[in-house]
C-alpha cells in the first residue's frame, strides 16, 4: 500500500505518513532534552529533522525500513508526536514500535489512543504476529503503556545509546493472538 494512503484515524487523532512540511513542528518538540533523553535521535536543527523524515520508508512493510506515522490531533492538524514502525523481521511477522509525543501533550490520553490503533492496523491489516517496543528504564510513562496494553517484559540489555549517552534497554513484547482489540476500537483506555 502506498504511503499516501495510509491515514488511520481515531476518536481525537489522524495518524499518516509524516512528509517535508512536519519538519518543523517534528523538530519543535524531539529537540527537547525531556524528550530526546529517551531517545536514539536528538535533532540539532530542523534540517535534520527533515533528513529524519527523508531516510524513513516511502511505504509500508518494506523489511529493514522504519515508517514514520505522525500523530496529529483533530481538526486542527498539530502535529502532537510521532510512531515510528520498524519492518524487523517480514518471515516472523515481527515489528518494532517507537512512539514519541511532545510534552505539552503527554499525560492526556494521546498515546493510549494512538499506539493501540496502529497495533490493531498492523494485526489486522498487515498480519503482523509480534511488536516489540525498546524502552529506556526511566521512562515510566513508556513502560505504564507497553503494560496497559498488554505488552510483557521479554528482554533486557545494558548498553544502548540515548539521548547522547548510554543507559540500559527493556525490551516488551506483544503477540497478534493476546491482542484484545480490533482495527475498529482504540484499545485500552
Amino acid at each position: 500500500m502506498p504511503a499516501a494512503e495510509v491515514s488511520i484515524q481515531t476518536e481525537r487523532l489522524r495518524l499518516r505518513k509524516l512528509n517535508q512540511g512536519d519538519a518543523g513542528a517534528l523538530f519543535s518538540y524531539r529537540s527537547l532534552p525531556d524528550v530526546y533523553l529517551y531517545q536514539s535521535f536528538h535533532p540539532a536543527a530542523i534540517s535534520d529533522a527533515a533528513a529524519f523524515i527523508s531516510g524513513t520508508a516511502d511505504q509500508l512493510d518494506q523489511p529493514g525500513t522504519w515508517y514514520q506515522l505522525g500523530i496529529f490531533l483533530g481538526d486542527d492538524h498539530i502535529l502532537i508526536g510521532d510512531i515510528g514502525i520498524h519492518f524487523v523481521n517480514a518471515e516472523r511477522g515481527e515489528v518494532e514500535l517507537g512512539f514519541t509525543l511532545a510534552p505539552e501533550f503527554q499525560g492526556k490520553g494521546y498515546a493510549t489512543e494512538a499506539v493501540p490503533a496502529v497495533t490493531s492496523h498492523l494485526f489486522s491489516a498487515l498480519g503482523k504476529r509480534r511488536i516489540t517496543v525498546d524502552v529506556d528504564p526511566r521512562n515510566f510513562r513508556s513502560r505504564r503503556l507497553a503494560s496497559r496494553l498488554g505488552m510483557v517484559q521479554a528482554g533486557y540489555y545494558a548498553e544502548s545509546v540515548r539521548g547522547g549517552n548510554t543507559c540500559e534497554g527493556l525490551i516488551y513484547t506483544l503477540d497478534a493472538d493476546r491482542w484484545p482489540y480490533s482495527s475498529q476500537t482504540a484499545g485500552p483506555g
